[in-house]
């Protein structure tokens, strides 16, 4: 912590510190751990419990009203009441002299800021697991009415255990004049470089659930760049928070993965309507980690000899309940159970045939479809006439790296006509899971795939695609989920194929079973309207005024204002 502490507070710190006497009578203190904008805080033993403890003297000056206080205690007392292994609940609310202090787990280790600033570096998967742990931890507080309202680095305790855990619920106090989290209003918001552009204006009753998921969502920015979207001093901060777009991920640090960036971009919309409805959403759009081999611990490069003893395990990935489109007659679906034995299940299917992959939360799903080959041997690409610099990237769609099929893929599709001897061999990468073992790699290569034939596709390819594309939207993953019904937008006009699926959805209430979800479905669907004939719009948003999903109401009576003569503006 850094920052003045008030005079008062100061003092009696001082004299806490000095007295042998117990504080409140029961608070033996050991040392002190810090101090800054928001109070002093000690390392204490409770001699009453027999436990330690980290206790916090808030700053309150004198022209602190009672209700300043009073909010203190209840908002303390709805800490105290959260129960979950990645938040830090509080123990006791008492006063000494007037003075309010409260106790906290006392946590051995470091808080994410020490770490960053030693040179801890996290690769991709590791920030990705590490923040969706604080996001399903920060789900359970909003579910009980708490707002951490100043979220940051320095506020993630990391223990010896290698777990994060957060700190200081509910406890944003008045700020002195001077203390860069003080806004015109005078009310202390939060950390400027950490703030929601909702907590930026001075709205400070506006920072609800979405404004710490923008801040959740500036956390996994630095952890996956090494700095924070915006710098400057307390002035600038706050006005580019307001008016600036952030530089997407991947132009800081070229390791970021495209999916991964979609995530912190929606996180990091200026409108909180834009970003994600709420931290189960955030948790599960972040469910879907990097391969395998890139999982390592942190490497800090702080004082020699010093030995890393955090790893953030990744969760394992599957694809739960998703329409798998199967361009091969046979897949082969390998899954680990739940306790943690492969199994391995063969499955015939008509040519062409949809298959759906049913498995229970925390089994690990792969669908693979066997080639003649041994496995992870890619087979040669046939020779297709193509122009030497277009065989020279189909000989690569087969490529064990995936992000070398990625590049191939990309490329081809930006050639455009040139390509299209491409296509089969894009089809073939697109139905081989060989390169399937793990979901965000099958991500990847569908994405690259499809990208690719949505271009070069000639209009036989065009209903087969669209209708992969809209089984895939019906994927429980939600990154999936939205990816396909982005990508359907994208077909020259085969999307119109889709609008049928994509409405119905939209009034199914089996479907629409988070508001997540509902909003992504909202989207594509909007977007789809546009391509509706005039005189049908109207008549679907009507109907869609009338769902029992709150979310896919407003949607449905937003596009209605936007109606032009049975246009969406």
């Amino acid at each position: 912590m850094v920052g003045e502490t008030h005079p008062e507070t100061k003092v009696a710190a001082e004299e806490t510190v000095a007295s042998p006497a117990l504080l409140g009578g029961r608070y033996r203190i050991i040392r002190q751990l810090g101090q800054g904008g928001m109070g002093v805080v000690y390392h204490a033993h409770d001699v009453e419990l027999d436990r330690e403890v980290a206790l916090k003297i808030p700053h309150f000056s004198s022209s602190d009203s009672a209700d300043t206080r009073e909010r203190f205690h209840r908002e303390a007392r709805a800490a105290a009441n959260l129960r979950h292994p990645n938040l830090c609940p509080v123990y006791d609310v008492g006063s000494l002299d007037g003075a309010p202090f409260l106790t906290m787990p006392y946590i051995a280790g470091q808080s994410l800021a020490e770490l960053m600033k030693a040179g801890t570096r996290w690769v991709p998967a590791e920030a990705v697991a590490l923040v969706r742990k604080l996001a399903a931890a920060l789900e359970v507080a909003h579910r009980q009415g708490v707002v951490h309202r100043d979220l940051k680095p320095a506020n993630v305790m990391i223990s010896t255990d290698g777990d994060p855990v957060i700190t200081d619920f509910g406890l944003a106090r008045r700020a002195e004049v001077g203390d860069p989290r003080l806004t015109q209003s005078g009310m202390l918001l939060g950390t400027p470089a950490y703030m929601s552009p909702e907590q930026a204006s001075g709205r400070a009753g506006d920072h609800g659930p979405r404004g710490d998921i923008y801040s959740l969502g500036v956390i996994l920015y630095e952890l996956l760049t090494g700095r924070p979207p915006f710098s400057g001093s307390v002035h600038e901060l706050v006005h580019r928070v307001q008016t600036e777009q952030p530089a997407r991920p991947s132009s800081v640090s070229a390791d970021v993965p495209p999916l991964v960036e979609e995530i912190v971009m929606r996180a990091l919309a200026k409108r909180p309507e834009d970003r994600y409805a709420n931290m189960a959403a955030f948790a599960e759009a972040l469910g879907v980690p990097g391969p395998e081999s890139e999982v390592r611990s942190p490497r800090p490069t702080g004082p020699a000899g010093r030995e890393p003893r955090r790893r953030w395990p990744v969760a394992a990935a599957g694809l739960f309940g998703v329409g798998v489109a199967v361009l091969l007659g046979v897949i082969v679906i390998r899954y680990r159970d739940k306790d943690g034995k492969d199994q391995v299940v063969r499955i015939e299917t008509a040519q062409g045939g949809d298959v759906k992959v049913e498995a229970p939360p925390g089994t690990a799903v792969t669908v693979v479809s066997p080639g003649p080959a041994e496995p992870h041997q890619p087979q040669p690409v046939p020779k297709t006439g193509a122009s030497p610099r277009v065989q020279a990237l189909i000989d690569q769609v087969p490529d064990e790296d995936w992000e070398t099929r990625a590049t191939a893929a990309t490329a081809l599709m930006n050639l455009g006509d040139e390509a299209k001897p491409a296509v089969p061999a894009l089809v073939k990468q697109l139905a081989d899971a060989r390169y399937s073992t793990k979901a965000s790699r099958f991500m990847h290569d569908k994405e690259a795939a499809l990208s690719a034939l949505i271009v070069l596709g000639p209009e036989k390819v065009e209903a087969a695609l669209v209708a992969t594309l809209v089984d895939a939207s019906r994927a429980k993953n939600v990154e999936l989920k939205v990816w396909a019904s982005a990508a359907l937008m994208k077909v020259r006009d085969g999307s119109k194929l889709a609008v049928p699926a994509l409405i119905a959805r939209i009034l199914d209430e089996e479907i629409d079973i988070s508001a997540s979800r509902a909003w992504y479905d909202k989207d594509a669907a909007l977007t789809s309207l546009k391509k509706l004939d005039p005189g049908k719009v109207e008549a679907v948003l009507v109907d869609a005024t009338r769902s029992k999903n709150a979310e896919v109401k407003r949607w449905a009576l937003d596009a209605l204002g936007k109606l032009d003569n049975g246009k969406i503006k």
